[in-house]
């Protein structure tokens, strides 16, 4: 009688691989669906939100983004309810709700100097708060720098081993 093996399962180290991958991939869809922030125009900014006194602040990221905080009590109009209805926003309520690019940070700073001056909003307290941050990918920075060595090394390896 012949005795039945049983398959016994073996561990590939592939698994590793492949389960990192998914974990990336996994990120960047929950960072694309979730996201609370919608890119809007500079001139919706100005004519629609900054101009009907619905903007909390502005933080200038990187002197190429500007990001828009709306007042917690404006949130509960129908205009804003793409961004209000996020997950992700009603995890922190501080988190910029719309974007917009801009050409350089003083010169948006200029552009909204001359907005409160055109529409006569000369009190200092009925202005909105800017913000200036510079943002870092620290993680993409390391990965610029490591992942090339690891690719030589892997060549290098692969050669070594069909040299041998």
């Amino acid at each position: 009688m012949k005795k039945q093996r049983k398959q016994q399962f073996t561990f590939n180290f592939y698994w590793i691989y492949a389960i990192i991958a998914m974990i990336f991939i996994s990120i960047q869809l929950v960072n694309l669906f979730y996201s609370p922030v919608e890119k809007i125009t500079k001139s919706k900014f100005f004519n629609e939100l900054l101009s009907e006194n619905e903007v909390e602040g502005v933080v200038i990221v990187n002197n190429e983004i500007v990001e828009v905080l709306i007042k917690e009590a404006k949130l509960q109009q129908t205009k804003h309810q793409k961004v209000n209805n996020k997950i992700a926003n009603n995890l922190t309520k501080k988190n910029p709700h719309y974007y917009f690019n801009i050409t350089g940070g003083e010169h948006f700073e200029e552009e909204l100097k001359e907005f409160y001056a055109e529409n006569n909003i000369l009190n200092k307290k009925d202005h909105i708060i800017v913000d200036v941050e510079k943002r870092q990918n620290v993680f993409g920075d390391v990965i610029a720098w490591i992942l090339p060595i690891i690719i030589m090394i892997g060549i290098w390896l692969y050669a070594m081993k069909r040299m041998s």
